[in-house]
Parts: C-alpha cells; structure tokens; sequence
C-alpha cells in the first residue's frame, strides 16, 4: 500500500526543515524531534503531551535512552516543555549547539563530595546535569511510591506497605530510569490479569517481581491497551484521565 496525503499529512515550512537539516544531530536525536513534529503539527497543534513510553515504542529506544535523548534536546532548546507538554521550538536562532550545552567531563569518584552523584553521559559524548534531591523532590517520590502501592492492594486486594525499604527502592529506581507512575501501573494490571487466575503465577503477584529487573520488558508486553484496572482505581480516588488521540493513556497523580 503506497502512502498517499489524503491518509494525514504533516505541514512543516521548508526553511525550518532545511535549517534541522544543518543540525548537528544524532539518528537518536531526529527521531524524537520528528515524532513531536509529528504529534504536534501532524495533528495541527503546537504542543502536545507525550510520554516516555510513547517515544520509546514509537522510536523503537528503551527508556533510559529515549529520556536521555529528550533531556539534551530540551537542553538545546529544540524542544521545549510546558508543564507535561512538548512542543518543537521553531526559532531555530534560539538553539544551541552541542559545544554550548557540553559540560566539563566529570571528576572521579574519588573526587566527587560524599553522595554525589557524576553526571550521566549521552550518545553524543555530552553529560546531562544531574540535580540533587530536595525535600521537594524526595516529598514528590514518596507521593508517588504510596500511589502506586495503594493501586497495586487495590488491584489484587493485598496490604503491602509503601513503607518497605526494598519496595520503596524498587519502586524510586523504575522512577529514576524515566519510567513514569502510569508505566508502573500498566505492567501491575497486565501481569495481573495474566496471573490472578494462574495458581502457581500468582505468588509473583508482588513488589520484587513487578518492579524488579524484568520491568521493562513487562511494560513492552502490556502495550496492549489496558484501561479497567486503571480506570476503575481512578474513578475511586478521583484521579483524571486522559486519552490523547486515542494513542496513549495519560494518568495524572494529584490532588
């Protein structure tokens, strides 16, 4: 099947078009800029919300490098976030290029103050600031562990604590890596549904296997669109919902 126009098109002026193409980018780089041209202008807005599991799935990158990638393109202002929107920057004089968002190569170790943390390294040879944890930050965390613990008792009607240090540690690592609270309960209802029932499969019900090394191939597994386990938890404690063009689920913790 040829693709035609008709089917949907995506309107970009030729000088911005010509001017990415001067870009110094990685394959990585263009493709995330491509998929938010193609979920902003495609769809004739300029701005859109579009998750890390969506980039991922979408650019065919796991997690962490789909969020590295969008971190420098956020640094050089080709892309630009409001609140959890994204939107491309189309005043191309305003980016910057790799030697003005480089960092100085980070010390050792050894060098580096007790419970610092070096700055992570991207595709292009350039170091993401890494920022140290507020009492906001850490406030903002524990909110989210309690979340999705309290979605996974309800779910399977269990009483595990969000208080465990493992599973508060599990849970803050899946956090860490880019994954979000609405990727955690995706997985926590597909391997539900495929478990619940499962005599032996059951007892993997549990923080160390859901949250654990294998978390991010259960969330490619549950792509499928999964909305009862999710929908019903949120219905019951006022969490709104949101489906963007059919594509992805947005969840939104608050209150």
């Amino acid at each position: 099947m040829t693709a035609q126009i008709e089917n949907g098109y995506t309107k970009i002026a030729n000088e911005l078009y010509e001017d990415l193409l001067l870009q110094i980018v990685t394959g990585s780089e263009l493709k995330v800029i491509l998929l938010v041209m193609r979920k902003t202008y495609g769809w004739g807005m300029t701005e859109a919300e579009i998750s890390l599991s969506y980039i991922s799935l979408k650019t065919n990158m796991c997690i962490r490098n789909a969020s590295k990638v969008k971190k420098l393109l956020l640094s050089r202002n080709i892309l630009i976030k409001n609140g959890r929107k994204l939107k491309f920057n189309k005043y191309f004089n305003t980016w910057k290029n790799p030697a003005q968002t480089a960092r100085p190569a980070h010390r050792a170790s050894a060098d580096l103050p007790t419970g610092a943390v070096p700055p992570l390294p991207t595709e292009t040879g350039q170091t993401l600031p890494t920022e140290p944890d507020s009492k906001e930050s850490i406030k903002e965390s524990l909110k989210k562990v309690l979340n999705i613990v309290e979605f996974l008792n309800n779910r399977l009607k269990t009483k595990f604590s969000h208080k465990n240090e493992k599973t508060r540690k599990r849970i803050i690592a899946r956090l860490n890596e880019g994954f979000t609270v609405e990727d955690i309960c995706r997985v926590i209802d597909c391997k539900s549904k495929q478990w619940e029932t499962d005599v032996k499969m059951r007892k993997y019900l549990r923080p160390e296997t859901l949250f654990g090394s294998k978390f991010e191939g259960y969330l490619m597994e549950s792509r499928i669109k999964i909305k009862s386990g999710i929908q019903q938890w949120a219905e019951k404690h006022g969490v709104r919902m949101t489906e963007p063009h059919s594509e992805s689920i947005s969840l939104q913790i608050g209150g």
